[in-house]
């Protein structure tokens, strides 16, 4: 793990509410969604916005947004959301793009951090980059950290 600055950015995709105890349940079915949905066609890069968490003492909710980074003032597509990431100070996880990395980079997530350490719960972003093969070939996890 590193720390890097992550611009800030708008996504475009297809949300669920989920929580710490289901997400292994709920986000696989997301990506199998946005993937159905062929929103991601013509992009090099698939993204990943866990936000408006709800941390309470038993675990978290949040929101998971999968779609892809649009421009500021671009239309939102009609039966998706629209995610405003800000610019942040972030932890870094760098991966191969295997969705067994990117689950242990949240592993160690939450190993370091098991009551939250210096998270700011904002948004947390998952960047997925695509091969000429159209499979993940590499994956950041931009984890919020408070300055």
């Amino acid at each position: 793990m590193k720390h890097a600055d992550l611009p800030a950015r708008v996504v475009h995709g297809f949300s669920i509410r989920t929580s710490h105890s289901t997400a292994k349940d709920d986000i696989g079915p997301l990506w199998a969604k946005v993937g159905a949905s062929g929103i991601l066609a013509g992009h090099a890069k698939a993204v990943a916005v866990y936000h408006d968490y709800e941390v309470r003492p038993d675990g978290y909710e949040c929101t998971v947004t999968v779609g892809f980074e649009a421009e500021p003032g671009a239309d939102t597509p009609e039966g998706t959301a629209r995610i405003e990431v800000p610019a942040q100070r972030c932890a870094l996880w760098e991966t191969d793009g295997s969705v067994e990395q990117v689950v242990a980079a949240w592993q160690d997530v939450w190993t370091q951090w098991p009551d939250g350490g210096p998270r700011s719960f904002g948004a947390d972003v998952e960047i997925w980059e695509q091969g000429p093969d159209g499979k993940p070939q590499r994956a950041q996890v931009y984890v919020g950290v408070r300055n």
